[in-house]
């Protein structure tokens, strides 16, 4: 009996498994849609990298943060109301899988201490909560005159300081009320009282000399100027100078400007791409020559859109074994007879343009474009692409010509439902990013380039919903944020601002023409 029931069993443990389940659960993405803290500067949310990174204002409480969110049809997460981001959380949205996110926060305060005669920028210990700053050995640390300090976030107030005052006798210890400017002897160390959402917050201050020798603190060259920071011991008439890196013909910079013991100035006239020194001359001191070079005045290959290629029913705007730059839908349309991006022979500025005509395809908008980068595939109901280029000089603007003639927008979805019936508009948009590779749009899942992106260095916009009759020059400057140096560029075009988001009229088109960065 025994010897039956084996066989049974390994009879129906072969049978199962020949057998599919059927009862198989759909795999279904889950993922935030929007997310948002109190106090919060900027949210960036990866689909990809399943990260939310937020940068938080000075004043948010980084303990204990409201949170509101959206997630993806069909999921749920167990997240409270209130979360503490000191450090980075793991959360699991569920649908009929899990998928674990983290969600992490950064938070810059700014603080400064300005003295007269300062050498450099303070120095702060968070964990002692210490401040040290140096001045020039000219300057007395009995009556330092100390003109700005922040030592917490927005908001606060230095309320008084307490220190070491010398008499003939000894010292003394005195505390008084902060109004800066003020002048204060700082031979010893001194407390600073803060107070900040009603709490009292100690600093020490500390103030040290130092021998403050003259020397270059920095250079930015930029493609035909460089900006220049220098130090000196504050007496004394300091000059700068300049020459190319093979000649020693140095040159005096004419106007720069000094504040205490800082020198800056800007050097105008440089030449693209071109090894340079500059030294800081003061009284008969010399300093050691900086190096720097500048940058090259880069253009983009095919920005004209003179050179096209047919492959099977599509346009590409490049030819030969040239760099394909740039690329538009086409590979994910052309299969199917509709190319809405070709090159422009008859209405022109010069040579060829880019013609761009919104369309629809698979019964979907799609939006006549050409941008840097590459068509990756057909993603859903949209298209996944990769943008940008390697790149690393620091234009001040795009250029070019462009001519439009919008339809009104018959074809609309969530966000844009309200565009119904409205002019289309064009675009025109340019980045530089600090991108590390290419970075990923995703038309269907809503993964764009977003305005508050941290990695946007410089950005510039031309928007349109006028027709045009005749060509129309354009010049947008680019608008930075800081100083970083780029390592990647997109330049993104397209007949309907919207058709991301599968929104825009069909057949608007807008020709683009004669492309160009423009350096200073």
């Amino acid at each position: 009996m025994r010897k039956y029931l084996i066989l049974l069993t390994l009879l129906l443990a072969t049978l199962s498994c020949k057998f599919k389940n059927d009862l198989d659960y759909p795999v279904v993405e889950g993922s935030f849609l929007s997310f948002s803290v109190e106090g919060q500067k900027s949210v960036q949310i990866s689909p990809a990298d399943r990260t939310i990174e937020i940068e938080l204002g000075e004043n948010a409480d980084i303990n204990a943060l409201k949170v509101s969110y959206t997630l993806s049809e069909g999921a749920s997460v167990d997240l409270p109301d209130v979360i503490d981001l000191s450090s980075p959380i793991k959360v699991t949205v569920r649908t009929w899988q899990d998928y674990e996110w983290v969600i992490s926060a950064s938070q810059e305060i700014v603080r400064y201490v300005h003295c007269e005669n300062q050498v450099g920028d303070a120095k702060f210990n968070l964990g002692t909560k210490t401040v040290l700053v140096y001045v020039t050995e000219s300057q007395p640390l009995i009556s330092l005159k100390i003109n700005d300090m922040k030592l917490e976030p927005d908001g606060s107030l230095i309320k008084s300081t307490t220190g070491y005052v010398t008499n003939g006798d000894g010292v003394d210890v005195i505390s008084e009320p902060c109004l800066f400017p003020m002048t204060l002897d700082c031979l010893l160390e001194r407390t600073f009282t803060v107070m900040y959402n009603g709490e009292s917050i100690l600093w020490n201050f500390k103030a040290l000399q130092t021998e403050s020798l003259a020397e270059i603190v920095s250079v930015d060259p930029r493609c035909y100027h460089a900006r220049v920071r220098a130090t000196f011991g504050g007496s004394g008439t300091p000059s700068l100078q300049y020459c190319k890196a093979e000649g020693q013909e140095w040159t005096a910079v004419p106007d720069i400007t000094v504040t205490g013991v800082g020198i800056s100035a800007d050097i105008t006239g440089l030449q693209a791409g071109t090894d340079y020194m500059v030294r800081i001359c003061v009284d008969d001191y010399t300093s050691e020559p900086f190096s720097f070079t500048t940058e090259e005045d880069a253009q983009l290959y095919n920005s004209s859109f003179d050179d096209w290629t047919k492959d099977g029913n599509g346009w590409y705007a490049w030819s030969g074994d040239n760099p394909h730059i740039w690329d538009s839908a086409n590979k994910g349309t052309a299969s199917l007879g509709v190319v809405p991006t070709t090159p422009e022979e008859n209405d022109v500025m010069k040579g060829k343009a880019v013609r761009m005509e919104s369309t629809t395809a698979f019964g979907q908008f799609a939006a006549g474009n050409i941008y840097i980068g590459n068509f990756v595939k057909v993603a859903g109901l949209g298209a996944e692409l990769s943008w940008g280029t390697p790149f690393s000089s620091r234009p001040v603007a795009l250029k070019g010509w462009y001519k439009y003639k919008p339809k009104a927008v018959d074809k609309a979805k969530d966000p844009h439902t309200d565009m119904l019936g409205k002019s289309d508009n064009c675009s025109i948009r340019i980045w530089l990013t600090d991108w590390t590779s290419q970075f990923s749009v995703n038309t269907s899942a809503k993964k764009f380039l977003e305005d508050n992106d941290k990695s946007i260095i410089a950005s510039a916009s031309l928007f349109s919903d006028k027709t045009d009759s005749e060509w129309q020059q354009f010049e947008i400057p680019l608008e930075y944020r800081d100083d970083r140096k780029p390592t990647y560029i997109e330049i993104a075009c397209a007949a309907s601002r919207y058709g991301d988001y599968f929104t825009g009229g069909v057949g608007s088109v807008l020709l683009v023409d004669e492309l160009e960065l423009v350096y200073e």
